[in-house]
């Protein structure tokens, strides 16, 4: 009801409490409350489930310190772990301290343990209690909300998914691992960028930028030097000069072929470097100079799902038009949506190009061919020092 995350509503309770006269019950600082938590450490206890060591995750800690403190008193071998999110790691950081701290700014994707300073009731009693706290990225928990989906159909909250994340991390050692999983505070928002992130979290999606001379057929060279073992989920391109350009190309394989991109590209006379983590590629930032563009169609074209069509369709055209914008994401469906400009050296070439289109069996719709209203970039594109166009177009 009141304030931007969890710190901020705790405090406006406790003033409320204090103005009203009324008892304010805390969230987890609070025995009571540790105790209460504790059930789930019980319940696991009479499962009778072997495991030799479990993951908790950790707001506050107090579910940490609860289950954690049954676990220690009945299965003393069981190594136990805290598990927190990366950006809001405050028991983390009250280990390294020796005392809670505020730790600034949070990161709010796991909003249900996004707390900015650990409990002064549970910092004491998780340092005692566990044996090591990790700490893990929004795009492990991402794939490990995947993961339970996949295995089990339940779509859990992303900070009920940090004890799976740290469990997947560490699926390699021996023997089995209980974790703590729950549910249903997950914004229906969210899903998009969970299934976006998911694979990269499970290192089986990457982002590379390519270098490559700003002529006809670059673009084409370079994904057949990479063959068909990875498949392309994501294109961002907009020209911005004459002499070169940068693409930004989402792929999906496993590891090992990924990390070979760049040697394959290299052996093909271009360059490439991992822009995974690059905010601009996460926000589809795709800087274009529309002034450069020749002749330019737009056209919203529907890809199926199929690995290699997208390569075969640009050989087709790159008969008679070269790429200037080209903006494509899978979307999960059956097939991918791209919005593509093109540009030719005639305007013989640009009719050819429109009949070829028409004979192919992709679904395609015209958007614009009307170089006008990019006169508000061309303005400034005789200034090599003025900033690009950023394009973006909705279909």
């Amino acid at each position: 009801l009141e304030g931007d995350s969890y710190d901020e509503a705790a405090g406006a309770a406790r003033a409320f409490a204090h103005d009203t006269n009324t008892e304010e019950v805390p969230a987890y600082d609070d025995t009571t409350v540790v105790a209460g938590q504790g059930v789930i450490g019980d319940e696991i206890v009479q499962d009778g489930a072997a495991f030799g060591r479990i993951y908790l995750p950790i707001g506050g800690g107090g579910l940490a310190v609860g289950v954690a403190s049954v676990i220690r008193a009945m299965m003393p071998h069981v190594e136990i772990v805290g598990v927190e999110a990366e950006g809001q790691a405050s028991m983390a950081a009250a280990f390294v301290e020796g005392a809670p701290i505020d730790i600034g700014a949070i990161d709010s994707f796991c909003d249900g343990t996004a707390v900015g300073r650990a409990g002064s009731v549970t910092f004491p009693l998780c340092r005692a209690l566990l044996d090591r706290v990790e700490i893990v990225s929004t795009d492990e928990v991402c794939a490990a909300i995947e993961q339970v989906w996949e295995f089990i159909r339940v779509v859990p909250e992303p900070s009920g998914a940090l004890s799976i994340a740290a469990a997947l991390r560490e699926a390699d050692r021996p023997g089995d691992a209980m974790t703590v999983l729950t549910g249903s505070n997950l914004d229906f928002m969210t899903l998009p960028k969970i299934a976006q992130r998911s694979h990269i979290g499970r290192k089986v999606r990457r982002y590379y930028a390519f270098t490559i001379p700003e002529q006809a057929g670059s673009l084409v060279a370079v994904l057949d030097s990479l063959g068909d073992a990875c498949n392309i989920v994501d294109f961002q391109y907009g020209k911005t000069d004459h002499a070169f350009g940068e693409p930004v190309v989402g792929f999906e394989g496993a590891p090992a072929e990924l990390d070979l991109i760049p040697a394959r590209v290299c052996a093909g006379g271009a360059r490439a470097r991992e822009v995974t983590s690059q905010l601009g590629v996460g926000f589809r930032i795709i800087p274009a100079r529309p002034g450069l563009f020749q002749r330019p169609i737009f056209v919203a074209i529907d890809f199926p799902d199929r690995s290699g069509i997208l390569r075969a369709f640009m050989h087709r055209v790159g008969r008679v038009a070269s790429i200037c914008y080209f903006n494509f994401a899978s979307t999960g469906e059956t097939k991918g949506r791209a919005v593509m400009g093109f540009e030719f050296v005639s305007t013989h070439a640009r009719s050819a190009f429109l009949d070829l289109l028409a004979e192919t069996a992709l679904p395609w719709r015209l958007l614009s061919t009307d170089e006008s209203r990019f006169h508000i970039a061309m303005e400034h594109d005789d200034d090599p020092s003025a900033p690009a166009l950023a394009v973006g177009v909705h279909t």
